[in-house]
């Protein structure tokens, strides 16, 4: 819409909404960096026991930790892992297209 062309714009009587670019944002970028800094601290200590009970690592370092159901607890906790981070991805994307804020520029 041209609002140079439209006379009718001027009576619609639009004032106070002005530009919100990078206006509140920062409160939610700090929200975001404490959840993602939460999640990957979260995420780094779930992964140690997965690390641990993996015979790759095992093989790579030259020892054995044998654990009963190593196999299902390591597929349980990677899972865990894996979906527990993936959630804060799925948040951010989100947040990006939806809210306008990468077409914005606010994100470069």
């Amino acid at each position: 819409m041209d609002h140079q062309v439209n006379e009718k714009h001027e009576g619609m009587k639009h004032g106070g909404h002005e530009l919100s670019i990078g206006r509140d944002h920062g409160d939610h970028h700090v929200h975001m960096l404490a959840d993602f800094k939460k999640r990957f601290i979260t995420s780094l200590v779930l992964t140690i026991p997965v690390l641990l009970l993996s015979p790759t690592i095992h093989n790579f370092f030259g020892f054995e930790f044998h654990v009963q159901s190593a196999d299902f607890i390591t597929f349980l906790l990677s899972s865990v892992v894996y979906f527990y981070f993936i959630t804060f991805v799925i948040e951010y994307l989100s947040s990006l297209f939806f809210t306008g804020s990468f077409n914005s520029g606010i994100c470069t």
